[in-house]
């Protein structure tokens, strides 16, 4: 009578163990996802049948959260921690001190300082000449402020008969004298009357910026 026992112990029951072992049953209890009796796979959290979970991973970590890196790297983010001025991301471009993107802050930058002329001059003159003897008085301007002109010369002296001007005007022009330059003037005198000439040579640009110099010229008989 064993030979048409069941699975369930009854003769001619017809009951036979299924795939899973189980008495009678349709095979589905051990299944897995892949449909095959006892293969053990399960879906995972992303509904993938024998997946690792990672496929659906934001980038929390967390499945399916829907959560991706921006166009900064940043999670979930909205692109603008990066942003340049230019709507860009990582352009990394920043307004400048005018408020121009990406500028160099010369659009707004104040225009640069104008300093005034800092004059030195130099009379270059004999010692002394003869009564009725001509000679040459030179002058050296030599500017070292901001760039000045058109700059004058102007000879004088004391006593006024000490001497004559021969050819030349009191005042020389010496044109404009840029930072560092130098400019030059002559005056040609003759002695009239013995004793000393103290001369004076007033430098004057356009603004008013005035210096002198002084030299005595002794006249002899």
């Amino acid at each position: 009578g064993a030979s048409c026992l069941g699975c369930d112990g009854l003769p001619n029951s017809g009951l036979l163990d299924d795939a899973c072992g189980v008495c009678g049953g349709d095979g589905a209890s051990c299944l897995g996802c892949d449909g095959l009796p006892n293969s053990g796979l399960l879906d995972d959290a992303c509904g993938v049948c024998g997946g690792d979970g990672s496929s659906c991973l934001g980038c929390d970590g967390l499945p399916n959260s829907g959560l991706l890196d921006d166009a900064c790297g940043v999670c979930g983010g909205d692109g603008s921690s990066c942003l340049g001025c230019d709507g860009l991301p990582n352009s990394g471009l920043l307004d400048d001190a005018c408020g121009v993107c990406g500028g160099d802050g010369s659009s707004c930058a104040p225009p640069p300082v104008s300093l005034p002329p800092e004059f030195s001059a130099t009379i270059l003159a004999p010692a002394s000449i003869e009564r009725g003897d001509r000679t040459t008085i030179s002058l050296s301007v030599t500017n070292s402020g901001g760039d000045a002109g058109p700059v004058t010369g102007t000879l004088s002296w004391t006593p006024a008969n000490a001497l004559r001007f021969r050819g030349s005007a009191a005042s020389q022009s010496l044109g404009s004298i840029g930072n560092g330059a130098t400019a030059t003037a002559n005056w040609t005198v003759r002695g009239r009357n013995e004793g000393n000439a103290n001369l004076t040579v007033s430098v004057t640009d356009a603004a008013g910026v005035t210096t002198q110099s002084t030299a005595t010229l002794g006249i002899v008989r």
